[in-house]
């Protein structure tokens, strides 16, 4: 099947959570129970305004931009995002201003994805991220420490392009990351292929796996730039830039 001018294989989903093994790190990390799980076998997992109990809202929690019905489709098991938006969009979350329960506190977040590598419009990239839903809706001010957990990043800036893996810690205007964010995994990986994006969130500690390997570990919590974390809930999003899809097969969130 073509997307977007890319060959890719794509896997057929199982509609259900019934049967689905974690993987070995997060069985080694006690988390064996699947509480979170979307195939992308149907659109309805996705709401339609905003409201509702659903999986995904295209409605921004931050207030804006929210991502438009043109940025999103399901189709053929697997959701693609950012399919025809200008500019760079916030694109799909587990929260909305009328639903703030998704989020997590540690676990093993996954997702199966697929995109260009060498599409970039300048506004945006294809991203599997988490934020803070305490920073999101005031809990947290600006003026206190807040983080963000990145599972997976694809960058492309003047030429310099990289997988990056990352924990922020952003206080006011100034933001923290770790310096080594850029993961090792095998050369001549093609991101046209569809991979496992994986982040093991333990208490002090985030692993990040590529396809079940192991490629970066951060130490979070108390002596770490990062103590905020471990105060906080995460919400997952997945977006891209303009004109710069990406491509997701399925997001599994274990405890």
């Amino acid at each position: 099947m073509k997307l977007a001018g890319l060959l890719v294989l794509v896997a057929v989903s199982v509609s259900s959570s019934l049967g689905q093994t974690p993987p070995p790190q997060a069985t080694a990390a006690g988390y064996t129970h699947l509480v979170f799980d979307d195939e992308f076998n149907t659109p309805n997992t996705i709401s339609p305004d905003g409201t509702g109990n659903y999986n995904w809202y295209a409605t921004n929690i931050y207030g804006s931009p929210s991502l438009p019905p043109s940025g999103y489709s399901v189709q053929n098991g697997y959701l693609e995002v950012n399919t025809d938006v200008s500019g760079y969009s916030y694109g799909l979350s587990t929260v909305s201003p009328q639903n703030t329960v998704q989020a997590w506190q540690h676990g093993y977040f996954e997702g199966r994805i697929v995109f260009c590598s060498y599409c970039s419009q300048g506004e945006g990239w294809p991203s599997f991220w988490s934020a803070s839903i305490e920073r999101a809706t005031g809990q947290i001010p600006l003026s206190a420490p807040s983080g963000e957990l990145d599972v997976f990043e694809y960058y492309i800036s003047g030429g310099y392009k990289a997988y990056l893996t990352t924990v922020h810690q952003v206080t006011g205007s100034n933001k923290q990351q770790n310096p080594n964010n850029v993961p090792s995994v095998p050369q001549g990986t093609n991101y046209g292929d569809w991979h496992t994006y994986g982040c093991l969130w333990t208490p002090d500690e985030v692993r990040w796996y590529f396809d079940n390997n192991l490629v970066e570990t951060v130490k979070t919590g108390p002596n770490t730039p990062y103590t905020a974390l471990e105060q906080e809930h995460m919400f997952l999003i997945l977006g891209s830039g303009s004109k710069w899809p990406m491509y997701v097969d399925y997001v599994h969130v274990w405890q």
